[in-house]
Formats: structure tokens, sequence, C-alpha cells
């Protein structure tokens, strides 16, 4: 061996862990039974339970004193034979007798001790075989060995980007998936007791599974679930523990940076599940089936994490016609006895493509190159039977086709495709507050830009109608205002208008100007009382169409005056009839009235509507409540049903039982009659009974 590899190894851990636990069992029951726990004793119950011969078990017992899983105690003897006579006795290991350093003490390949070598960045250790030669550095092994885990996390993979957020939020996925495949708590065991408040009912399935497997036990010892030492055997063989629950929090709390720490999270479980369990466990089992799923799982968010996340998502009901970035290969593929059918490419491996069908259950399937035809091919010339089936899987193809067409169009033929939903958040973040900046900008300008535009906006407002209830708010506003100065003899009011021509034979009466917010109040009583000569739509409200109408305005009923020199800057007065005043009044009643009718209207639809709405709900949920008495009736009937089947079996199986005899001693099924009420299994339990008590009551002659 290298000089360079042979330092550095270290020799951690000699024993097996399987074996160190059988030892503890042994050391426990035996101190239970008031006895010291001596090599004899032990190698008794090894052989008795575990079938293990005497040599071995003192060359385990070596091995686990000198790893400080046993203690070995020499003590004088006190009473009987052994006073004053030296005895080895072994002990079960203080809780804080073995001190935990930087690294595990078993190989994490094949979770067994030895010389091993330690990784300098993790807590794990391999033995040499185990390792690879091209992972060997060439020279300082102990110093710059990097095991294979630790490679693989701090790779990073060119192909698969994703945000931390997002991975952790699949890994959850993932997490609710393995938990299907291993149990909740994979730190259980059963372990032998002889305990008299023991019932045989507690340990029957693992009696059973012993019996099934050949290995002979007492009849007197029990199996039993251990709780109670869980903690410190855990605590001395498990280096690092780990859990699907573990990982779960790990994946809510965005811990995970990428999926080869997942992944090595998946292979600690299997390697603490091998420690404390055996290699050949079913639970050992389990755990390795769960890691090939996690392998799965995470292959498969590495192919498409949109497909992994749709899939477990489901938030709606076409969830498969959503389309992925990048988008998949569409096809047509066929299978054995199938027709040809339209599919989503996952992989291309080779000639073979791994697809998805569309439609039914969405299925996967592995379909050689031969069987897969474009999507755009003519749908004629491949002869497919248009059932009820395919219509629905071309339905699905057809909601897809268009969602990516839409996605191409938004995303300018998916370029955008990096950009994850944190970027597009503070995009929009970004653009709001532009937005905010450039009002806040537009506020900051001078009075007189604002009047301007208000100006503007209000004479397109005249030019382009509105609605109907817009059009009956500015009638009952226009006439308020007409009302407010018809009360009035005569109202002069300075408007900025652009210069209107003098009407001959009238002075202009010019008067001082006036604020500026007095020129936009009346505006809409000045130019309503505009000459019908004039011939200009003034006015969209209804106000207006009714004065033109009726004619009640003469152009004699109005006199201007203005400057040609200032058209805009220069206050006018505008002298009203009384005789016009009193229109505005009567059409302000009218309007009023409309408003009231149109409201109400719009009240008792709105009434009735809701009423239909409450009246389709209560329905809804009679109808509900009813189906759910329905089931409820069902299901106690079929409840009834087992209860009574039940009841049957267990009073012919408590026949059964009665028809029987047992034995008096070990309580199985007897075969040997001595007397009235006595009977055995065996010759064995005979002796013994006869010896221990019955000789003295048995009633048979003879």
């Amino acid at each position: 061996m290298n000089k360079k590899l042979y330092l550095a190894m270290s020799r951690r851990r000699v024993s097996s862990p399987q074996t160190t636990q059988q030892l503890w069992d042994a050391i426990r029951i035996t101190s239970y039974q008031r006895q010291i726990p001596d090599i004899t004793r032990i190698s008794r119950y090894m052989s008795r339970i575990h079938g293990v011969n005497e040599d071995e078990v003192r060359r385990q017992l070596s091995y686990c004193v000198r790893d400080g899983l046993i203690r070995l105690v020499k003590r004088l003897g006190y009473k009987g034979k052994k006073i004053g006579v030296e005895q080895e006795s072994y002990r079960l290991p203080k809780p804080k007798m073995l001190p935990r350093d930087d690294h595990d003490w078993y190989c994490f390949e094949c979770h067994s001790g030895g010389d091993v070598i330690c990784c300098t960045s993790c807590h794990r250790v391999f033995h040499l075989a185990c390792i690879e030669k091209e992972e060997l550095p060439e020279d300082d092994v102990k110093n710059k060995f990097l095991c294979n885990v630790c490679k693989n996390c701090e790779g990073t993979e060119e192909n698969f980007k994703i945000k931390r957020v997002q991975l952790n939020r699949l890994l959850t996925f993932t997490c609710a998936r393995l938990k299907e495949k291993l149990p909740a708590t994979i730190m259980d065991r059963m372990v032998p007791s002889n305990a008299s408040y023991i019932s045989d009912r507690t340990s029957s399935v693992a009696s059973h599974q012993r019996r099934a497997s050949g290995t002979t036990t007492d009849s007197n010892i029990k199996w039993v679930s251990d709780e109670a030492d869980a903690a410190w055997r855990i605590r001395n063989l498990v280096y690092s523990p780990m859990d699907l629950n573990i990982m779960e929090k790990k994946a809510l709390k965005n811990k995970y940076r990428s999926l080869e720490q997942f992944r090595a999270d998946a292979q600690t479980i299997v390697h603490n599940v091998v420690i404390y369990h055996g290699v050949h466990s079913p639970l050992a089992d389990m755990a390795r089936q769960m890691l090939r799923d996690c392998n799965y799982d995470v292959q498969e968010i590495k192919q498409c994490r949109d497909c992994y996340r749709m899939s477990n998502e489901k938030l709606e009901r076409h969830w498969f016609c959503q389309p992925c970035r990048p988008p998949h290969q569409l096809v047509y593929a066929k299978q054995k006895s199938f027709p040809y059918w339209p599919a989503k490419v996952i992989k291309i491996d080779g000639d073979k493509y791994d697809v998805r069908f569309f439609g039914g259950h969405h299925q996967r399937a592995i379909i050689e190159k031969a069987f897969i035809r474009q999507i755009s091919v003519n749908i004629h010339t491949l002869q497919v039977k248009k059932t009820s089936s395919w219509n629905k899987a071309c339905e699905e193809l057809k909601r897809h086709q268009t969602l990516l067409e839409e996605m191409r169009r938004a995303t300018n033929d998916f370029t955008k495709f990096e950009s994850s939903e944190d970027e597009d958040v503070e995009e929009e973040d970004d653009s709001e507050e532009e937005e905010i900046s450039k009002v806040e900008k537009e506020n900051g300008d001078d009075d007189d830009e604002e009047e301007e535009e208000e100006e503007e906006e209000e004479e397109e407002e005249q030019e382009e109608p509105e609605d109907q209830d817009h059009r009956l708010a500015v009638d009952v506003t226009a006439a308020k205002e007409e009302e407010d100065s018809a009360e009035s003899a005569q109202s002069a009011e300075s408007v900025p208008v652009p210069s209107p021509p003098i009407v001959a034979g009238q002075e202009p009466v010019v008067e001082p100007p006036k604020k500026r917010g007095r020129k936009r109040k009346h505006k809409e009583n000045i130019e309503s009382e505009k000459t019908l000569e004039e011939d200009e739509t003034i006015s969209s409200t209804s106000v207006k169409r009714k004065l033109k109408r009726d004619g009640t305005v003469q152009e004699d009923t109005t006199v201007t005056s203005s400057s040609c020199e200032e058209p805009i800057n220069r206050s006018f007065a505008t002298q009203t009839n009384k005789k016009a005043s009193v229109v505005p009044t009567t059409l302000s009643k009218e309007i009023a009235k409309a408003v009231k009718d149109a409201l109400e209207k719009q009240r008792r639809e709105f009434d009735e509507e809701k009423a239909e709405m409450e009246e389709e709900r209560a329905k809804a949920v009679a109808n509900a409540v009813r189906s759910l008495e329905q089931d409820l009736a069902r299901m106690q009937t079929e409840h009834s049903e087992v209860i009574a089947d039940l009841e049957d079996k267990h009073r012919a199986t408590i026949s059964e039982v009665k028809k029987k005899q047992w034995c008096y001693n070990c309580e199985l099924e007897a075969i040997y009659h001595c007397c009235w009420n006595t009977a055995y299994c065996s010759i064995d339990c005979q002796q013994t009974h006869w010896q221990k008590e019955h000789k003295k009551v048995c009633r048979r002659k003879r």
C-alpha cells in the first residue's frame, strides 16, 4: 500500500453496529434479571436468540470494548462461591462516554467500520476500496481528499439555473412524495424482553415473522418496541440524524442551494437506516427505494421544472396545457396496440423518445424514433379512429398550442425565459416607481399650465359625448348652477373665451377682471346663451338640446362685448333675460326626476339579481347537504354490515378457541391430556409442571 494512503487512513470503529445492538440487548436483559452480564450469560443469550457462536461473541465484545461502545468492568465477588474472586462483566456505555469529533464512524458507501479516509469538507468517511482511484488527490490525501458528495454539492450545472426560493418550493413537493415511501419514524426497532407483564398480543406480528423465517427462539421471550433506549442508541451509532421531516423543514426555510444537497440528505437517511436496522432489514429496503424515487424526482426537476411544478400543484383543470419554458417539442407518438397520439417530448436519449401523452391521465412512455411523427404531419395519413379520448387529447393539444402562441408573442419568442418571478415583480415595482415619479414631476408644474390643461379637457368632453349616467349628472349640475343664477335679476360673470364678434347696436360693457376660478365655474351658463344662428355644437348635455328645441333663447337676449386685442385674459359682461332664466328651473326638476327613476330602476334590478343568486345558492347548499346525508347513510349502513361480519367472525373464533385444549405450562395448544383440567403441548412441559407443582394436585388415577 502507498505510504501516503496508509498515513491518510484512520481506524475509527471496528465493531459491527448491528451486532453491537444485539450485545446491548443481551447486557440489558441480563441486568434486568439481576444477574451479572458476563461472557457466559451473554454468549448463551446470543446463541439462543440470534444464533451466534461463543467465539464470534467474544470477538465482537472485544471490538465493542475497543470502540468504547461497551464497558468492561472488573469487580470482586461479594456473595456465594465468588466471594473474593475477580469477575469480569460488561456494562452499557454511559451517556457522555463517547466524545464526538468532526467525522462519522462508519463508511458512507458500505455503512461498516474499519480503516477509513476522512473527507476534509464534511463529516463523511470512506474505505479505500469504496473510492475510485480518480477521486483521490495525487499528494497529501489526508488534507486534500474531497468526497464525491461534496464535489457534486459544490459544483454548479450550467444548464440548470434556478432561484433558491423556486428550488425549495419544488423540493417540498418531492418531500411529500417521498413520505409515501418511508415511515415517519425510521428509528423504531423491536427488542426481546421476558417481562411477565408484557402480553403476547403486543408482539404477535414479530413472533410470527421470526417463526416463518425459521429462527428458533425461547417461548418466554416477547418482542416489543424499543422506545426508552432509542435516544442513547441513536446518539452512539448515528452521527448525523436525518429524516424526511427534517428535509421538509429545510426546504420550507429555503436552505437548499442545489439539488445535490437534497440528494445528499436522502443518502444520509439510507446510511443511518442501514447502520441502525441492518443492511438486510425491511426498513433498509424501503429507504433504498426512497432514494431511487428521490433520484428520479431530481432528474425530473432537471429535465423540466415547469412540468414538475404544475404536475404537483394542479391549480387548474387544464394544467397540462400550460406551456413550459422552454417549450417541449410536440409530436404524434405510437405505442404498441395503440394509434398515433399527440404528446410532449420530455427527453430524447439517442433513438428513444421519452414522451407524455395528451388527454386522459397524461401517461408517459418511451417510444422508438421510428414510431414518432411530427405534429405538422397531415392527420389523415395517421389513420386514427376519432374516439372521445382522441377528441379530448386533440382539444388539449389545441389549447396548448394557443397558449404557446400567446406566450411566444408576449415574450418575443421566449427570449425572456431566464427572468424569474422575483425579477418580474421587481420590474413591475420599478415601472410603478417611474410612473409615480412622472406624476409627481407633472404635479410640480406652475398653476397656469394646469388650468390650460383643464380647459382643454373640458373642451374634449364637450366634443365627445359620454354615457347616459354621466350626462344626467352634468345636467343636474348645470341646472343647479343656472337656478342659482336665475334668483338674481342680472348676473355679470367673467369667462375667458376667444374674442367673439361685437353685436351691432350694442355698446360694450367692460367690467374689471375677476378670478380665474370664477371663469371656469359658470362657463356652461355663458355657452348655453349663445345664439342658434352660430350653428355649432357647444355641449353634449340635454339642457342645451332642450333650450335649442324650445327656442326660448333669442338673438337679442344676449349681449357680449370683448376686446379684439386680448382674446383670453380680458373679462366680459353678460346680461341674461329673466324669461330665459325660468327654463333651467323646470328642466332641473325633470332631470332630477329622470335620475331618480333611473337609479330606482337599477336598484330594483340589483335586488332581483341578488335574490336570484341567493335562491341559487340555497338550492346548491340544499343539494350538497342532501348528497352528504345520502353518503352518510350509505356509509353507516356499510359500517353496520362490517361490524356485524366482524362480530360473527369473532364469535366463531371464540367458539373454536373454547373447543380446544391448551397447555397448562406454556399456554400453547395441547395434545397430551393429563387429568380433568390439565393438558400439555409436549412431554417437556408435562415434566416441568409435574416437578413444579402438579404432582401434588393431580387427580388422575394411577
